[in-house]
């Protein structure tokens, strides 16, 4: 196949699977440099659900020869993610059963730049983790970080495993070592839907915030223990 008939395909594949209109405008590279594509856009009803400005994508062709889909190295620059109009999409996905490979790894997915929409509030992430999909998303994150104009510094989380599966995000001793906030959350179970039902174990060993020159916050040992949202919440101070 050449590069049109790739890009043709693939454009005409995900278009049929989805209510919008989905678009890849260029692909360049081959099988053994890899593949740079971009613009990529997915847009329902006039509303951008997501977009990149350029992805590169380096196949693993020793593991596709056995029939798993793949990727040492998946870089993501200048992207755009509405995360309510992506629930939706799911949704879609699930009502029309659309095919994606049963499972699918990425050895190094690195992030450049995300700009993430929820909840009408903007979230800028980068980073690098690997990917692998066996039923349920598995991130096993080397490094991110996280801006928003609603915190007051940006996160940063060093190490740390999150799955998502259905409804329920899971995460697994996701570790934070800066010099303004040194924190452990080593068990939590997140209801994206009912947050009410979330549990989780957090371990804040270190927070400080400089109000100014002269005044400062900082806040040590702080474990927080959750088992219900509306009932049972337990904290120590020490």
């Amino acid at each position: 196949l050449i590069i049109e008939d790739i890009q043709g395909y693939i454009n005409n594949k995900l278009s049929s699977s989805f209510n919008g209109k989905f678009e890849i405008q260029n692909i360049e590279g081959d099988f053994i440099n890899g593949f740079t594509l971009g613009p990529v856009n997915y847009i329902d009803e006039k509303t951008i659900i997501f977009s990149m400005q350029e992805i590169f994508v380096d196949p693993d062709i020793s593991r596709i020869i056995f029939g798993t889909l793949s990727l040492s190295e998946v870089i993501i620059s200048n992207s755009y993610l509405n995360l309510d109009k992506f629930r939706l999409l799911r949704t879609e996905l699930s009502n029309k059963n659309a095919i994606f490979p049963i499972d699918y790894h990425i050895s190094a997915l690195k992030i450049k730049k995300i700009l993430l929409l929820s909840n009408n509030k903007k979230y800028i992430f980068s980073g690098e983790m690997d990917f692998i999909y066996d039923t349920k998303y598995n991130f096993n994150i080397n490094r991110l970080n996280i801006k928003s104009t609603d915190w007051f510094n940006e996160l940063t989380i060093n190490s740390g495993k999150i799955q998502i599966s259905n409804d329920e995000l899971s995460i697994i001793n996701l570790e934070s070592r800066t010099d303004s906030v040194s924190f452990k959350l080593s068990q939590a179970k997140i209801n994206l839907t009912e947050l009410n039902k979330s549990t989780g174990n957090l371990i804040i060993n270190q927070y400080h915030y400089k109000i100014n020159d002269s005044s400062n916050i900082v806040l040590k040992e702080i474990k927080l223990n959750i088992q219900n949202l509306h009932s049972d919440i337990y904290t120590s101070l020490r």
